[in-house]
């Protein structure tokens, strides 16, 4: 069964940061929510530590 990822706009700040983790199969849609992270962050002018494997990275990186 697959749920919606939550938008990460409604992930409450942490004071020492938030770590998200979560295992999908489609990796359309990783990439996607990954995506929307990473630009979400940038536009709120925090620091982003983005740690993805060497496949994937290229793709996330081209569509940020």
């Amino acid at each position: 069964m697959e749920k919606e990822v939550a938008h990460v706009t409604s992930i409450k700040p942490q004071p020492l940061g938030v770590h998200v983790f979560y295992a999908t199969k489609d990796v359309t849609r990783y990439i996607e929510n990954a995506v929307s992270y990473i630009v979400s962050g940038i536009e709120q002018g925090d620091q982003i530590f983005f740690f993805e494997n060497d496949r994937l990275y290229p793709m996330i990186l081209k569509k940020v």
